[in-house]
């Protein structure tokens, strides 16, 4: 009973940590796990329970089995071992039912994860469209200066050329 407590306590903290640390984006790797990393060990943490308590119920019914064996006989042993079969079966129902409760958790934060990626796949686009059509507002500002420039020196040229024709 207290290792399948303290599986529950460990599987709330995991729940709530969030780990955080101040970095320079450009120099170091992040410190937080990946929502896979955490589901991983969440994962592992709970098959660990849920053998742990199995592997209890299974030395329980054993020590039942050998002191009624000592105590009264076959009679009382077939009792103890059926009442102990019972009590691992109960145990292992309970551990598959907190390994069923963080599996879900679990894709319920990968889900919500993936909601969080298209939501900044999304927002990467927008920018990208608005960066688009800032660079083509550029370019044709770059063009509308390029015919000024260019009709500025047709017009020397044929002010020049006038001058020229004049002096001859």
């Amino acid at each position: 009973m207290t290792a399948l407590r303290t599986t529950a306590l460990r599987l709330r903290a995991l729940k709530t940590l969030n780990v955080h640390c101040p970095r320079t984006i450009a120099t170091t790797p992040r410190a937080a796990k990946s929502v896979t990393d955490s589901i991983k060990d969440t994962a592992k943490a709970v098959d660990r329970a849920a053998a742990n308590a199995a592997l209890k119920g299974i030395e329980l019914g054993e020590s039942a089995k050998h002191a009624a064996e000592s105590i009264t006989g076959k009679e009382k042993a077939a009792e103890l071992k059926s009442a102990a079969k019972e009590k691992a079966a109960e145990v292992e129902g309970k551990a598959q039912g907190i390994k069923e409760e963080i599996k879900g958790e679990a894709a319920e934060v990968a889900g919500k994860a993936q909601g969080v990626k298209e939501e900044m796949k999304g927002k990467a686009q927008g920018i990208k469209e608005e960066i688009k059509g800032e660079a083509a507002e550029v370019a044709g500002k770059a063009q509308g200066v390029k015919e000024e420039m260019k009709g500025k020196a047709r017009g020397t040229a044929q002010e020049v050329e006038g001058k020229v024709e004049g002096s001859v």
